[in-house]
């Protein structure tokens, strides 16, 4: 009965507060970079079908266009520009983006810049 109890208790007050795993990001991301790195690319240099897919995909989400936008923004004109500086910012970018569709890089899901 106890247990029962518990298993309640975190039902009420810590699954509302977790975002369910979408899987549908995959998909996403998979197309986004297949668009400049495909047989069917025009893209010679820069990945401009990916960057255009990336922009038209994140005009669809703004509340992750603002979580990315404040990140970005954090500590400026503080910050001393180096490549570990650039990585770390790059790893909290790519967190956040993977936190707004409910997962996490960890054990099962490795994402590094």
């Amino acid at each position: 009965m106890l247990l029962k109890a518990l298993l309640q208790e975190y039902n009420d007050h810590v699954v509302p507060h977790f975002t369910p795993a979408d899987f549908g990001m995959f998909d996403v991301v998979y197309t986004i970079y297949s668009a400049s790195n495909s047989d069917h690319s025009y893209s010679t240099d820069l990945p401009h079908e990916s960057v255009y897919l990336l922009k038209r995909y994140l005009e669809m989400h703004p509340m992750l266009t603002e979580r990315l936008r404040k990140i970005l923004h954090q500590g400026k004109g503080h910050i001393r520009w180096n490549y570990i500086t650039i990585v770390h910012r790059m790893q909290m970018i790519i967190n956040c983006f993977l936190a707004y569709h409910g997962w996490q890089s960890g054990n099962s899901l490795k994402v590094k810049p």
